[in-house]
């Protein structure tokens, strides 16, 4: 079952955003690096003790962590450096939580075509030394490393994300569960979606079964109606012969 992102909620209290995840029926999470209760570089020892006692407390699982910063700032330039700084700060964030709770180690990010090479070799050699997985959402996908894929994303470049897991397989660590239609990102299940959750989950079950899923209902109105209409969508499918 899909766990639940919890960026559009950067606003509220984290114990009240893992509480509503909870509440609809998720068993996990991707917390937001950029929330002011989880930046990694605020969080102490007790404090990530703290984090991992509310999932446990929620029953929650954690599906990675998200760290959604502008993309430009991965490319060289003034803030290249910070950048690296916050993303090495996600990897051991993860590493240690996944101590605690039980997680997918990944960090969700998006990297320019032309990365920094100082703040990729960073992220490179934190991400091999605690062994998490670094997942680029990057949409054409990256010819190396490990991805993340977006089915939004895809739909609004004309492609089909059924066909982007066949092709992407293994390489994938995170796959979104959300949807796009000629006016941009709609809740999955809605009116006006592309996404054929059926086939999707379908492939998903072939060529990347150990990649984390996760309900993304970024830039919807209805965040928290967006969320329960996509965990019912994926149940129904999943509900099917063959799964």
């Amino acid at each position: 079952m899909p766990g639940l992102a919890l960026a559009p909620w950067r606003d509220w209290p984290v114990r009240e955003a893992v509480a509503l995840a909870a509440g609809l029926g998720y068993r996990a999470v991707t917390l937001d690096a950029t929330h002011p209760q989880v930046r990694p570089r605020t969080l102490d020892r007790s404090a990530r003790r703290d984090l991992a006692a509310l999932l446990r407390r929620q029953e929650v699982d954690l599906a990675g962590i998200d760290l959604w910063l502008p993309v430009e700032h991965l490319a060289s330039g003034p803030h290249a450096e910070r950048a690296a700084e916050a993303v090495v700060g996600a990897i051991g964030l993860i590493r240690e939580l996944a101590g605690l709770v039980p997680s997918k180690t990944v960090v969700n990010l998006t990297l320019p075509s032309e990365a920094d090479p100082e703040a990729v070799a960073a992220i490179e050699s934190a991400s091999e030394q605690l062994g998490v997985t670094v997942a680029n959402h990057a949409w054409p996908a990256a010819e190396a490393g490990s991805l993340g894929l977006d089915p939004a994303l895809a739909i609004m470049a004309g492609a089909s994300p059924a066909k982007a897991l066949t092709t992407l397989g293994g390489r994938l660590a995170s796959v979104r569960l959300c949807d796009a239609g000629a006016s941009g990102r709609v809740p999955v299940g809605g009116p006006g979606g592309s996404l054929d959750v059926v086939a999707f989950a379908a492939s998903l079950s072939i060529s990347a079964p150990l990649a984390a899923v996760v309900a993304d209902v970024r830039m919807l109105p209805d965040p928290a109606g967006a969320a329960t209409a996509a965990l019912a969508s994926w149940r129904d499918a999943v509900a099917l012969p063959g799964f």
